[in-house]
């Protein structure tokens, strides 16, 4: 079990893209599932929005990984 463990907190960033992609995979099949049943309807907006969002986490992440902890958030205030 602490193998597993070991190996999952190794393989983190791996993992997490993974997540991101099979998110990305999910939402892009229930957008076309919606365009297909109801046509271009408010719901249809939402998912799109959902997976814009998605993909813009998905890419900052990417960012943030090849930075190696080169990334930051300048808070403005």
């Amino acid at each position: 079990m602490m193998g597993l463990l070991n190996k999952c907190k190794k393989n983190n960033k791996l993992l997490t893209s993974i997540v991101f992609l099979a998110l990305l995979s999910i939402t892009n099949n229930l957008e076309g599932f919606i365009l297909s049943e109801f046509g271009f309807s408010y719901i249809l907006l939402g998912i799109e929005f959902l997976s814009l969002v998605l993909t813009v986490m998905f890419l900052h992440f990417l960012i943030c990984m090849i930075d190696e902890g080169r990334c930051a958030t300048v808070k403005k205030g």
